[in-house]
């Protein structure tokens, strides 16, 4: 079976990476994605990271992104990357310990499109 890869940003929590390795991946299957400016993932370069790992074989399993970051608090770009994801037949999983709650209210809705 060819190796498994997870995608998160640079800011993800530690624990995205721990659990990587608690599935076998090892710390070759997991990804880190650079940020722009306000520290959310760079759709673009998720979508090069996975482009990159199909043509060395290696199968993408899952993108996490953050509603969010716990460093920096910063939102990513879900939209975006529920594209990619689907486009790929990507899991996704989104963080949302921090930002799930403000997600919640109505107001804050096109903060978190997507």
């Amino acid at each position: 079976m060819p190796p498994g890869r997870v995608y998160a940003p640079e800011h993800a929590h530690l624990s995205v990476e721990k659990c990587v390795l608690e599935l076998g991946l090892g710390q070759a299957g997991y990804r880190t994605i650079e940020t722009d400016d306000a520290f959310a993932i760079d759709p673009k370069a998720l979508y090069a990271a996975i482009r990159e790992d199909l043509a060395a074989r290696i199968v993408p399993c899952a993108i996490v992104a953050t509603l969010g970051t716990t460093s920096t608090a910063s939102p990513d770009p879900i939209a975006d990357i529920t594209d990619i994801a689907q486009r790929h037949g990507v899991w996704l999983h989104v963080d949302a310990a921090y930002g799930g709650p403000v997600a919640m209210v109505p107001e804050a809705a096109p903060w978190f499109d997507g």
